[in-house]
């Protein structure tokens, strides 16, 4: 009697603390209860949750769904997720998550069209949902066709812009950027700050945008509100910004010394240029430009070299 009354509370203890446990001696099965060995971590419990699942309820797509997602997002077996994750969408066409695992899967694989097909299935499933164009554009890109992967953002954007938040926006510019489509990511950009104007990521990457489309002025200002907002990468892209500024003006006042056939510097190493050259740069050093003395000989040397 007493080893019978202690295999029963092992089993009740079982049951209780293990979903699959509780699930098979129930007959069902949840989300619920696979996302309890999400949050505990438990692969290896999941994967055999998943499985029994789908063996019990071979029509439930939420089962395989889960069975496809973990081999292909937990044990990098695409090849194993995609026939899981294929029946998941048949039993549940409008499943945009469904679609988009299905779409990595695919991608991990080298099926590049297919690819694209399941996860543009996704963002048509959930237009509103701009993460999904972004997803959409990445695997355009990764098949090497940018022009299509900017259309991708453009039309997520004129799907989701009324519904995107502040990071919907800032991720939109990420994607612009990349694409080296400089004013769309400054519209973009600004969308995102003109809804949370403390994200100093944000303020910096408008910043590099700005910079990009030889607007120096406003990238400055980007860089340093970046900065006081706590962000380092914003403090040092304000400071190289301003060196480079600083460099090119210096640079563009040894050019316009370079040697003229009226001019006494047409001897190279003219004691005169580069008496003048060391009067600007001392100018400039008590301006706050700090320069090397060599790069006044390269500088000065390029030029007689091209005379």
């Amino acid at each position: 009697m007493k080893q019978r009354n202690a295999l029963l509370k092992a089993v009740i203890l079982i049951a209780l603390s293990v979903p699959a446990w509780s699930a098979a001696l129930a007959g069902t099965y949840s989300a619920s209860d696979a996302d309890v060995y999400v949050h505990k971590k438990d692969w290896n419990g999941l994967l055999g949750y998943s499985k029994a699942w789908t063996q019990a309820e071979p029509d439930n797509p939420t089962g395989w769904f889960y069975l496809g997602k973990i081999h292909a997002a937990v044990f990098k077996r695409p090849k194993d997720a995609v026939a899981p994750l294929q029946r998941a969408v048949a039993l549940k066409p409008d499943w945009s998550e469904a679609w988009n695992v299905l779409g990595q899967a695919y991608l991990d694989l080298g099926r590049r069209k297919e690819a694209i097909d399941a996860t543009r299935r996704a963002a048509e499933q959930s237009p509103r949902d701009m993460g999904y164009w972004n997803r959409l554009a990445v695997v355009y890109l990764s098949a090497n066709k940018p022009g299509a992967a900017i259309k991708a953002l453009d039309e997520g954007q004129r799907s989701a812009g009324p519904y995107m938040s502040a990071y919907d926006w800032y991720v939109l510019g990420n994607g612009f950027k990349e694409l080296n489509q400089y004013p769309k990511a400054i519209g973009a950009y600004k969308q995102c700050l003109g809804m949370n104007a403390r994200l100093a990521e944000a303020w910096n990457n408008l910043g590099v945008a700005e910079e990009k489309t030889g607007n120096s002025k406003d990238a400055l200002a980007d860089y340093q509100r970046a900065a006081s907002l706590g962000n380092d990468l914003g403090q040092r892209n304000y400071s190289d910004l301003q060196n480079d500024i600083r460099q090119a003006q210096f640079a563009e006042q040894v050019r316009q010394l370079t040697p003229r056939s009226n001019d006494p510097c047409r001897t190279p190493g003219a004691p005169e240029c580069l008496q003048q050259i060391f009067r600007n740069m001392e100018h400039e050093r008590k301006e706050g430009l700090r320069e090397r003395v060599w790069v006044v000989f390269l500088l000065f040397t390029s030029s007689e070299a091209s005379t």
